[in-house]
């Protein structure tokens, strides 16, 4: 008795289905530990890190501390050579944030806060964690303890403190001759005191040394699920903070990169069938993307990316309805370049084409985002105005005047040229589209005849002048006079 394929499929399809259970189970397991450990190591190389940046603070101020200059220069204090050599530079140079020198008494002379000079008082606001520290360093020096690093000059002492509203590193340092032929009786040193925050420019620079995602400063342990924390703690165990970030997962990459092969075996037809569908889904969106790209090339002049005569025509067969169905004025403006000739005839048609794209530029940024501004062809433009009332056109065509007598730059000259701008505005002048269109051209006409370099409306006049070859016709321009008002 032959057992029927379909009877098959649910007992295949639990056994898989338990198969992948299984293998995920241990392979979530497998990645869980490795995050753990992964974590645990980034925390350790963060911690060696935050010590290491304790020793380079201290390493930055023997720069300038061991040095037979320093004594000089503190006694009495150059405020302008420790500016130069103790405070600004060390802001500038090593990226301290506040700087400090204290005489033998332990007496503030010197004082440096985020990168500039400050008053000598202004220690007061480290004054509690440092004392500690300077009172740590002279017992250090009064008993010779020796630098505990090997290729340290001095001793020091450093701590982790909340400075001015930062979790912070406070170094000490004592200010002793380089050449040993400045002795110093024991507690008469001055000591050059550093402050390094531990926020801000501090971690953005660990997150760019160590990788670390998403790094940030926290005064509390509150972090979401897939971040963890390192606490800035002081000699006495104190936290003052936690550095907190998003660790490197590597078992969940793993994870990651395992799942789509387990997918594969366990729906491979699924997923051929998914990839028959992406390429096909593909296929259509490169198809649309060509279609889209061959729609606008049609509909678009090349040389300007404006819309053409065909795109041209269209919205305007459609706004053209719209106005009429809501009684609401739409204004055609057919603009003609002055002058343009004349660019072309001396500079050349590279410079033409040049001049074409500045004022269709132009154009563009001086009319609403909702209006339409085309090339047509040649040096003519038209621009349409949806519900254009008369103010707004008179301004809109001055404006547009205005923007096109601004000189261009085309190729390294300075070209003038000006434009002669036609109107009409539907349904005022006109009930169908190719009468709007041609009674613009007739006010066009008669701006170009009238000295150019202005702006005319239609009227009824212009008609039977053009009809009866008269050229006494009026102009309304931004000289004479403008648009009726609504």
């Amino acid at each position: 008795m032959l057992v029927r394929p379909a009877l098959l499929i649910v007992p295949m399809g639990v056994a898989v289905l338990a198969a992948a259970f299984v293998i995920g189970s241990l392979l979530y397991w497998s990645a869980l530990q490795v995050d753990i450990v992964a974590g645990a190591n980034q925390k350790k190389i963060l911690s060696a890190a935050l010590e290491r940046s304790l020793a380079r603070i201290a390493k930055d101020q023997e720069a300038s501390t061991v040095w037979d200059d320093a004594i000089v220069r503190t006694h009495p204090p150059d405020p302008d050579w420790l500016d130069a050599n103790m405070g600004i530079w060390m802001h500038t140079y090593y990226g301290h944030d506040q700087t400090y020198v204290l005489d033998d008494n332990d007496k503030p002379i010197y004082a440096m806060v985020d990168g500039r000079r400050s008053a000598p008082q202004s220690f007061s606001a480290i004054g509690i964690a440092a004392s500690s520290l300077v009172k740590k360093l002279r017992q250090k020096m009064a008993i010779g303890i020796v630098p505990a690093a090997d290729d340290a000059l001095s001793v020091g002492a450093a701590d982790i403190a909340v400075v001015s509203g930062h979790p912070a590193i406070i170094s000490a340092k004592p200010i002793i001759s380089d050449t040993g032929k400045m002795p110093q009786a024991p507690g008469s040193e001055y000591v050059h005191i550093s402050v390094r925050y531990l926020d801000g420019g501090f971690i953005s620079r660990l997150q760019t040394d160590y990788s670390l995602d998403s790094a940030r400063f926290s005064w509390n342990d509150r972090h979401t699920e897939t971040e963890t924390s390192l606490p800035y703690r002081t000699d006495n165990g104190e936290v003052v903070g936690y550095l907190i970030w998003s660790p490197y997962r590597p078992g969940s990459v793993l994870r990651g990169l395992l799942q789509p092969a387990l997918s594969v075996a366990l729906c491979g037809i699924a997923l051929i069938m998914g990839v028959l569908v992406l390429l096909l889904r593909s296929g259509a969106t490169a198809l649309r993307a060509s279609e889209a790209k061959a729609r606008h090339l049609a509909e678009h002049d090349p040389l300007t990316d404006l819309p053409n005569r065909i795109l041209f025509d269209n919205r305007l067969d459609v706004l053209f309805r719209e106005a009429l169905a809501t009684r609401a004025n739409l204004a055609l403006l057919t603009l003609d370049l002055d002058r343009f000739k004349l660019v072309n005839d001396w500079l050349g048609h590279p410079a033409g084409d040049e001049l074409l794209r500045q004022v269709a530029g132009r154009l563009c940024r001086t009319v609403r985002g909702s209006d339409l501004v085309a090339r047509l062809g040649g040096d003519e433009f038209c621009v349409i105005l949806p519900s254009a009332a008369d103010p707004f056109l008179h301004e809109v065509c001055s404006r547009l005047l205005a923007a096109i007598n601004e000189p261009f730059e085309v190729l390294g000259r300075d070209v003038s040229i000006g434009v002669s701008i036609g109107v009409a505005v539907a349904p005022d002048h006109a009930i169908d589209k190719e009468e709007l269109i041609r009674r613009s051209d007739l006010a066009l006409y008669a701006a170009k005849r009238n000295g150019r370099g202005r702006y005319v409306r239609f009227s009824r006049s212009l008609e039977r002048d053009t009809q009866g070859d008269r050229q006494d016709q009026p102009a309304f321009s931004l000289a004479a006079e403008g648009l009726r008002t609504a």
